[in-house]
């Protein structure tokens, strides 16, 4: 059997409670095939956990969830909903992007905040918090898998990572991280699908894994993706906060383009 099956990727409450699929996940718990039934999303998604909370169908929800979000009560709210009707929930993206403090930040606060600080201040950030049940950060090497284990052993912020997070250079330069709220959408008049061009970005400029940056950019529909924007010199979409599109477009075109 398999202890957790996840539907994968979805991103609102009429894929989560698909007749069909609820009654999968059903069968196979009753034939004792798995033990307990979730979901993950990359997307923005308070209001597809509190939906999950109101049901109780699924037992487990796999999420993003990282400090670009200490200031959003309605993912707190959605948490704490999930949290009461007894459902494990499970951070991913707990790092958020690799490369979203050196553009807004002095050089010598680069270098300080380089290497394990940041990566092990932002992975306690996201177990402090009372209704995660456990994380699944990502690591590409043995050094990173080290320093992530030696979090689980340890949650007290040291003095430099208290310093980290009291830096209003910080605070600032965490608004760049993208929330994948599709707010920008919108803006863009050949109706590009960003949110997704982000996460490609991500995996390609900040956690150095072209193979699902590639894997990301492949999935999005076609007339969606970087296929709309080749032709464009001048790009209109806007972050509601302070993620730079018309760059990291811009870096996307230059490598895959």
């Amino acid at each position: 059997y398999a202890d957790i099956l996840y539907y994968h990727s979805v991103s609102s409450p009429e894929e989560t409670n698909d007749p069909f699929i609820n009654e999968a996940f059903t069968e196979l718990k009753e034939k004792k095939k798995i033990r307990f039934a979730g979901f993950s999303t990359h997307s923005y998604w308070p209001d597809l956990v509190l939906d999950a909370a109101s049901r109780k169908f699924y037992d487990v929800i796999l999420l993003t969830f990282n400090y670009g979000m200490y200031q959003d009560q309605k993912v707190f709210d959605a948490l704490k909903q999930a949290y009461q009707a007894g459902i494990g929930l499970i951070a991913m993206k707990t790092q958020c992007q690799q490369d979203w403090y050196k553009r807004n930040l002095p050089v010598e606060q680069q270098k300080f905040y380089e290497g394990a600080i940041m990566n092990s201040a932002l992975l306690k950030w996201a177990l402090r918090c009372e209704y995660i049940t456990t994380a699944i950060p990502g690591f590409t090497n043995y050094q990173q898998l080290n320093e992530d284990i030696a979090v689980a052993y340890d949650l007290e912020y040291t003095k430099e990572e208290e310093q980290f997070f009291n830096s209003r250079e910080i605070k600032l330069a965490i608004q760049s991280v993208c929330r994948h709220c599709g707010e920008c959408v919108s803006t863009c008049p050949n109706g590009a699908d960003i949110p997704d061009l982000m996460r490609t970005h991500m995996y390609s400029a900040s956690y150095g894994n072209p193979l699902m940056a590639r894997l990301t950019l492949s999935r999005i529909a076609e007339g969606r993706g970087l296929d709309v924007c080749r032709d464009c010199s001048v790009c209109t979409s806007r972050c509601s906060l302070m993620v730079p599109i018309a760059d990291r477009i811009r870096e996307l075109k230059d490598i895959y383009c």
